[in-house]
Order: C-alpha cells, then sequence, then structure tokens
C-alpha cells in the first residue's frame, strides 16, 4: 500500500468512525428520551447472547481469521479465493442458522443465567428481545464476510460507512418505531440497521469481480486452515465476552438501571477506541499479514510500532479529556426524559472508571491482530483468560467497597455500579500488558526506545492540557446561563475541546513528537494527491 493510499484509507475509517460514534451518541440521547431506564437495562442484557454469537462467528473468526485466509487463496487465485468466500458465506448461513434457532428454544434458561436479579417481567422481555435479535448475527455475518472481502482489497469507504448505517437504521426504530412496540421498537430497529449493514457493502463487492456460488464444501482446505485456527480464536472470544457477561451478571445484581449505566458509559468511552484503535488496528492488520507471510520481521515490527504510538498518541489525552469532562458530556447527551440526574451521575462516574484504561483497550485490537497475522491464535487467547480471572475477583470485591457511598436524593443508589467498570478497567490493562510482554518476547525490540521518547512527550503534551482544560473550564463557567443551561453547557463543553485540543496539538508541535508531525504528512501528502 503506498503512502498516500495508506493515508487516504486511515483518514476514511478516522472520520466514518467519529461519524458511526456521533450516531451511537446521538441513539443513545433518544433512547435516554424515549425509553425507561429499567426497560432500557432488559434491552442491553437482551443484547448479551445475540451478541456473543455475533463476536464469536462474525468478529472473530470471519473479521480476522478470514482476511489472512483469503489473502493467501488470492496470491494463488482471485477465482479461488472467490470461491473460499462463498463456501464461507454458505456455511455461515448454516452454521449461524442452526446456532440461532437452539438458542432460541434456550433463551428461556440463558435469560436466567445472565439476568439473575431482574423481575419475572424483566425477565421476560429480556428473553423475547433476544430472541427478536437472534436474526442480526446472520446478517452481520454475510456482512462480516463481504467487508473482509473489501479489507482485502483495500477498498475501505463501503466498509467504514456500513457501521453509520447500523446506527442509522437503530435510530430510525427509536424514533418510529418505540411509540407503538415500545423496547421492542429498538429491538426491530436493530435488524433494519444490520440489514444496511450488509446491503451498503454489497456494490462494492460486487465491483471486484465477486458473484454469489452456492458452493458448500467442507473438505476445502481454507476452510479446514479456518478451522484450525478457530479453537484458540473462539476460546479467547469467549474470554472477552465474559467480562461482559460478568458485567451484566452482577449489574442485573446490583440493582436498577445498572446495567443502563454501564451500556451508557462503554458506549460513550468506545468512542476513543474505536475511532482511534480499531480505525489503526484494521488499517494495519492486512500490512502485518502481508509481512509477516513473507517473514518480513523488521518491516513487521516497524508497521506495528508506528501504530501502535499512533494511538496511544490521540488514546491517552482522550481519555484524560474523558474524566475532565465525564459531568458535561453525560449530562448534554442522556439527561433528559427519563434519564434524571442521579442517574447521570452514576454514568459519569462509571465513565471516568472505563477512561482509566482507554489507552489499553485503544491498543488491544492492534496487538490482537499482530498476533493473528503471525498466525497466533493461542497468545490472545491465554491473555483473555488472565484478564477474565482478574475482573471476576475484582468484579467480586470492588463493588462492595463502594456499596456504602449512596447519592443523595436518589432512592438508595450506590456507586457499586462504579466497581464493575474499574474491575473491567484493570482486566483490560492486565490483557494489554500480556499480549505486549509476548509480542517482545517473541521479536525482541519493538523500537522500544521509539515508544518511550513518544511516551514521555505525550505526558508533557498531556499536562499541558490538563492545566489548560482546568483554566478554560472556569473562565468558560459565566457561559452557563441558569435559564439556558443546556446551551451554556454545550458552548463551554465546545470551547473546553477546542482549547484543550488546541493546547495538545501545540505541545506536541513545539515537542517535535513524531505523531503530530505524521499527521502534518497526512494532510500534507492529501493535498498534494488532491491537488
Amino acid at each position: 500500500m503506498s503512502g498516500f493510499s495508506r493515508t487516504k484509507s486511515t483518514l476514511i475509517l478516522i472520520f466514518a468512525s467519529i461519524g458511526s460514534n456521533i450516531l451511537g451518541i446521538a441513539r443513545n440521547h433518544f433512547f435516554a428520551t424515549h425509553i425507561p431506564t429499567s426497560e432500557l437495562s432488559s434491552y442491553y442484557a437482551a443484547f448479551r447472547i445475540p451478541d456473543l454469537v455475533y463476536n464469536l462467528v462474525v468478529f472473530g473468526l470471519l473479521s480476522s481469521i478470514f482476511i489472512p485466509v483469503f489473502m493467501g487463496e488470492k496470491s494463488k487465485s482471485e477465482e479461488g479465493a472467490f470461491n473460499f468466500a462463498n463456501n464461507m458465506i454458505n456455511f455461515t448461513l448454516v452454521f449461524v442458522s442452526a446456532v440461532s434457532v437452539v438458542l432460541f428454544f434456550l433463551m428461556p434458561y440463558l435469560t436466567e443465567l445472565v439476568v439473575p436479579g431482574f423481575s419475572t417481567s424483566a425477565k421476560n422481555m429480556t428473553m423475547d428481545l433476544s430472541r427478536i435479535m437472534l436474526i442480526s448475527p446472520l446478517i452481520f455475518g454475510l456482512s462480516s464476510i463481504v467487508g473482509g472481502i473489501l479489507n482485502s482489497y483495500k477498498k475501505f469507504v463501503a466498509y467504514s460507512l456500513a457501521p453509520l448505517f447500523y446506527n442509522a437504521g437503530i435510530i430510525f426504530g427509536t424514533l418510529f418505531f418505540t411509540e407503538e412496540y415500545g423496547v421492542y421498537g429498538i429491538a426491530y430497529g436493530v435488524l433494519l440497521g444490520a440489514l444496511l449493514h450488509l446491503l451498503i457493502q454489497l456494490p462494492s463487492v460486487f465491483k471486484l469481480g465477486y458473484s454469489y456460488k452456492p458452493i458448500l464444501n467442507l473438505k476445502d482446505n481454507a476452510l479446514k486452515e479456518i478451522g484450525k485456527m478457530a479453537p484458540p480464536r473462539i476460546g479467547g472470544l469467549i474470554a472477552t465476552q465474559a467480562n461482559f457477561f460478568i458485567l451484566t451478571i452482577i449489574g442485573s445484581l446490583i440493582g436498577k438501571g445498572a446495567i443502563t449505566y454501564l451500556n451508557f458509559a462503554n458506549d460513550m468511552q468506545t468512542f476513543v477506541s474505536v475511532v482511534f484503535g480499531l480505525s489503526f488496528a484494521t488499517i494495519s492488520f492486512p500490512l502485518l499479514a502481508e509481512k509477516a507471510s513473507k517473514e518480513e520481521n523488521a518491516g513487521f515490527i516497524s508497521e506495528f510500532s508506528k501504530s501502535f504510538r499512533q494511538i496511544l498518541y490521540f488514546a491517552i489525552p482522550a481519555s484524560i479529556g474523558l474524566i475532565l469532562l465525564r459531568a458535561q458530556l453525560t449530562r448534554l447527551i442522556l439527561g433528559y426524559g427519563y434519564f434524571k440526574f442521579a442517574d447521570t451521575i452514576l454514568t459519569s462516574a462509571v465513565l471516568g472508571a472505563f477512561a482509566i484504561s482507554l489507552f489499553a483497550q485503544s491498543t488491544l485490537p492492534l496487538l490482537v491482530r499482530a498476533f493473528y497475522a503471525l498466525k497466533d491464535t493461542k497468545t490472545p487467547f491465554i491473555a483473555s483468560v488472565v484478564a477474565v480471572i482478574v475482573n471476576i475477583i475484582g468484579s467480586l470485591f470492588i463493588p462492595q467497597l463502594l456499596a456504602n457511598y449512596v447519592i443523595p436524593n436518589s432512592g438508595g443508589l450506590t456507586f457499586s455500579v462504579v466497581g464493575l467498570a474499574l474491575s473491567f478497567s484493570l482486566a483490560s490493562i492486565m490483557n494489554m500488558l500480556i499480549l505486549l510482554f509476548f509480542l517482545h518476547s517473541r521479536l525482541g525490540d519493538l523500537e522500544d526506545s521509539k515508544t518511550i521518547i513518544s511516551l514521555i512527550k505525550i505526558t508533557v503534551s498531556s499536562i499541558v492540557m490538563v492545566f489548560a482544560v482546568q483554566v478554560i473550564k472556569y473562565l468558560a463557567s459565566p457561559i452557563i446561563d441558569p435559564k439556558h443551561p443546556v446551551f451554556g453547557f454545550v458552548m463551554q463543553t465546545l470551547v473546553v475541546i477546542a482549547g484543550g485540543a488546541a493546547a495538545y496539538l501545540l505541545t506536541s508541535f513545539v515537542l517535535k513528537s513524531e505523531e503530530i508531525h505524521g499527521v502534518k504528512d497526512i494532510l500534507n501528502r492529501y493535498k498534494r494527491k488532491s491537488a
């Protein structure tokens, strides 16, 4: 991939991710205004089983393992690669459909396991919502294979737009279906969004010369290769998903609304990990796989190090900014309708606890893909298992330490749920450190000196940013008019974000951070190419 092509692809993914996450924030705003908090907890809990299927089959097998195998087939024959893709599509149709049917009938028992603390009516609602949304993993399975083909050809436009259409479908369902169907309208919106996620990518893949064929060959060598790589990958994803199940199970026991607070806060903080972490990891993965297949260790290390440092450059200040502005952001986005002031206090506290580990959450997609490019699925599995153990232990004890802290005038709400987010953060940091240790052990020097220098400059720039944010917050406080508080909060938040970002970027420029000059080179290269 040429320098400009990489630049263009990175910008496309970043801006599309920003757009998708802005829609995700808008989606949550409409959730808060249209659906009671208790029903939203049922909706989020209902997502756990379909999301497990999605993450195991779609996100795990298809998006991570499919691409290296498809590229290997493509290097031999494009026709063979497309035949392999068709084989995977048909296998996915059969396998995911069978799994979904089994889960449909097991749902009453699974619901009891996932939300033991819910009332009977809430459990029934959770079960019904899960059954509706079981269709979505099948659609996403097909969409993921199509996206994998586009990724392999380094065609990122339609692929990066798909999440926008997914969120748009959910928003449509929230605005137009919930009045008649209540929270079930959101589930119908999920199905609409999943369908749009697939449809937006089809024209681009057909332009590559792909055509569907009803091929299903279980003896295909490429399919067998995926089968060999799958067990550790599935095990690792089960371990990762266990973290979210722990949050849901214990959240249902903590009390009303806890699951909603966790999911709202998680959606806000994943803005950073998705926009920067997942975008750079997605761009780097085909390049890492290519370097690994050619046994170009120096090129592999260089590509990994550059992406790793670039992710940290954006993720660290963003996490600090989230911690400093968590109250303002939570009230602006969620503080309406059914979502009361006490709800925003808890959600902002949970957001701060999640944000502590954003640097780890943002680099994990790249670290995991680095091992997959090396065709090593066992190491990420081991790291995930250790992280789950840390999360389980933390989730059992940390919430109890915070149970005595009650929010005034909240009807007895405590900060216990914040303990779950803290435990999740500890597990994420542990996961990252283990993967980094084993990658370093395998490849040796990962351009460590460059990373250390970058971290020092990022730290100094972040300290300047914190000072600027706090000063601007104080100076901008008169903007908030008690008669029009929302407008004042918006203006104050925008001014603070702009000032903090300017302080960080200016300090980085003065310190000659390689990453800020990389951004500058990206823009200059793009300008020259466009001229």
